[in-house]
């Protein structure tokens, strides 16, 4: 029994011993895995430490360079304002003398060239190239050209006359008893004026007495890019491919079927999304008229600044290109690209295109919104007028263009029937500085037509003066897909009997091209005016859009 109780003894330690030695190795685990914890957790510490580290010497370093930023830009505006106050004072002194500024004495020298080439070739008919004595016609016949243009002090021997070809010598200046090289001054001067010089072409009514002009308004042309394309599209027309290239494609639709005698742009030609350039963005949405080598004009609006080029820059950029008959206009008054194209007829001068340039936006103190003809612009129209009255022996007919409507745009609105379409409110200028007044005193314009108000159409005859908006024209600006059945439109004029009678219509993009609202404006013969498909707006909307 002994030896039994011994063996079970032996196997019940065995057992204990065993049951201790894994306890044990259990403990020894738990304590390992909480070591392992622990030294985890002292790793991630390090880790969180070396990352804040990091961080806030990232961070000290993005301070420092701010500051080193903020003392350059500093720095930068100093000697900004230190130049601005020297400029400031060197015009003080100019003006304290007399002397005009550098861009003055450039428009007045370009105006006085202008002046000199416009009158030595009243009588031509054509666009032409006089290049030292040689005459190249590209329409019509020539009738003369002189050979070169003489000035009191300077003679140019190479002149171009076409926005297309330069001159072979454009520093081609001299004196002519001494034949001295001028400065270089002048001959930028020179070189600077041979655009708007190119500019001046007589234009002239077709042998039936008749003239076409086509105005596109609002085309806001991006030229591809990231902005939207497209907006305020009707249901129907979202069912169908569309993008920037329905500008061109249409405006191209509507040439070959006029095939006009010219082509206006009435503002808003492109705006901040012609993000390749406005210099690419004009030669995109020119391309139509270009092709078909037709003249064209054009003013602008208040979004064509804003992309990268002002408006004398602007100006610089159309007057490049063949057919272009704008031009900047007096320097001494408010705007680029306020001028006049006199239209000849078999005997002389018939039928005056007045342009103006509407501004942008108000920056008189205290007055906010859009701009407006200014009182000096509307002194140099008198100025014109009368001049061309006087060289007439009488006012011509006329017809205006301009891109942001007047006051009495809404103001007759309560007063006279319309044709076309009201579906926005009138954003006209923030003041009214009498332009329609002088226009109804003169007496010689008879209807003037604005873009700026894509969802507008209509005419209206205020006080004997046609007012008329184009129709929003362009897929870049915003559409009016609240009104049934929306189509981008174009206006077309027409003149005839040589500017005695004035019919316009326009033309929508629906796929048909249709022709709606054709109506006699003016007519020296008063019962060729019927305005009885007119009506009167039932409720004027003077809600402003955003713009």
């Amino acid at each position: 029994m002994k030896g039994w109780a011994e063996g079970a003894q032996e196997v019940t330690d065995k057992i204990n011993a065993k049951y201790q030695r894994q306890a044990w190795l259990r403990q020894k685990k738990i304590e390992a895995r909480e070591e392992q914890k622990r030294l985890d957790k002292i790793a991630r510490e390090k880790m969180h430490s070396d990352a804040a580290l990091r961080a806030a010497s990232d961070a000290k370093r993005e301070i420092e360079r701010q500051h080193a930023l903020a003392a350059e830009e500093k720095k930068e505006m100093h000697e900004r304002h230190e130049m601005a106050i020297c400029e400031a004072h060197q015009r003080a002194i100019d003006r304290f003398w007399g002397i005009p500024t550098a861009k003055e004495k450039e428009r007045r020298l370009a105006e006085f060239l202008r002046r000199q080439f416009e009158a030595r070739i009243r009588d031509k008919r054509a666009m032409m190239v006089a290049v030292g004595g040689e005459i190249k016609v590209s329409k019509g016949v020539a009738k003369s050209v002189p050979k070169q243009l003489d000035l009191p002090l300077y003679r140019i021997k190479t002149l171009m006359v076409s926005g297309e070809e330069m001159c072979e010598d454009p520093m081609g200046l001299r004196r002519p008893p001494i034949g001295q090289s001028p400065t270089k001054m002048l001959q930028k001067l020179a070189y600077s004026v041979l655009a708007i010089v190119s500019t001046v072409q007589a234009i002239t009514f077709r042998d039936d007495g008749s003239f076409t002009v086509v105005q596109f308004a609002d085309l806001h042309s991006h030229n591809g890019g990231p902005f939207p394309s497209c907006s305020g599209l009707t249901d129907e027309q979202k069912k169908y491919p569309c993008s920037d290239k329905n500008n061109t494609q249409f405006m191209s639709n509507v040439l070959d079927v006029t095939y006009p005698d010219l082509v206006v742009f009435t503002g808003d030609n492109n705006d901040a999304g012609a993000w390749l350039g406005v210099e690419n963005s004009v030669k995109h949405f020119l391309q139509p008229t270009l092709e078909r080598e037709l003249d064209f004009a054009a003013v602008f609006g208040n979004h064509d600044e804003e992309a990268n080029l002002d408006r004398d820059e602007l100006m610089d950029v159309y007057m490049k290109y063949p057919g272009f008959l704008g031009e900047a206009g007096p320097s001494d008054i408010h705007g680029y690209g306020n001028y006049i194209l006199t239209i000849d007829g078999e005997t002389g001068p018939e039928f005056n295109l007045w342009f103006f340039d509407s501004g942008d936006y108000s920056n008189f103190s205290g007055i906010d919104g859009y701009d407006w003809v200014w009182g000096d612009q509307i002194q140099w129209y008198v100025r014109e007028s009368k001049e061309r009255e006087a060289a007439n022996n009488g006012t011509l007919n006329s017809f205006a263009f301009f891109h942001i409507p007047l006051p009495e745009y809404e103001i007759m609105l309560e007063e006279v029937e319309i044709s076309g379409l009201h579906n926005e409110g009138v954003c006209h200028g923030a003041l009214n500085s009498g332009l329609f007044a002088t226009m109804v005193e003169r007496g010689e314009i008879k209807a003037a037509t604005v873009g700026h108000d894509h969802c507008n159409d209509f005419c209206g005859n205020y006080h004997g003066i046609d007012l008329c908006y184009g129709g929003g024209t362009g897929y870049d600006g915003y559409g009016c897909a609240g009104t049934p059945n929306w189509a981008r439109r174009s206006r077309v004029i027409e003149l005839s009997d040589y500017g005695r009678t004035i019919k316009s219509w326009k033309i929508l993009d629906d796929g048909l091209l249709t022709k709606i609202d054709e109506e006699v404006l003016f007519s020296e013969e008063g019962g060729k005016v019927d305005r009885s498909k007119r009506k009167r707006v039932e409720k004027i909307i003077k809600e402003l859009r955003e713009d």
